[in-house]
């Protein structure tokens, strides 16, 4: 009796071992390697971020899955040539806003928190804002644009 038992458990064990063996594997939807004198880089797109590495020209994600989203939760329907992105997200310390194709010139922005509370209000002075993340802490925040008190677009930001 105690012969097919530890069979039993062997399998268990192998059965376990070989599946834990591949668990590092991922499929991605595309992906490619760049190399020139300075150095080589290999990317891909679909897997989950595990180191970042931050340095005086910038910061860059290695590992499996960087996300990427862009979540526009309303729009003004009566302005259809207006042009506005946000990126990238989510954000570790810069985000970018930009407008284009609007010729108004009072387009300002909120950043809020979750509960609503205001974090940030700034009038832009150009089709293009950096907008420094770095002070805020993990979570996700909302970028409100504005054309004076009437609201044109507003995107969900996700901080990690």
């Amino acid at each position: 009796m105690r012969k097919p038992f530890r069979k039993t458990v062997l399998t268990f064990i192998l059965v376990f071992y070989f599946i834990t063996l591949f668990a590092q594997e991922s499929t991605v939807s595309s992906g490619n390697s760049i190399s020139s004198s300075s150095g080589s880089i290999s990317y891909s797109i679909g897997q989950v971020a595990y180191i970042t590495n931050t340095g005086s020209n910038g910061s860059t994600s290695q590992g499996v899955q960087q996300p990427y989203e862009i979540y526009v939760l309303s729009s003004s329907d009566k302005i259809t040539d207006l042009n506005i992105k946000v990126y990238p997200n989510p954000v570790y310390d810069i985000l970018t806003l930009q407008y284009s194709n609007y010729t108004n010139e009072k387009i300002g922005f909120q950043i809020l928190n979750t509960e609503g509370k205001l974090m940030r209000f700034e009038n832009m002075t150009s089709s293009e804002a950096l907008i420094d993340f770095r002070s805020l802490v993990s979570g996700e925040y909302y970028v409100k644009v504005t054309d004076g008190f009437k609201e044109l677009k507003v995107f969900k930001i996700v901080k990690p």
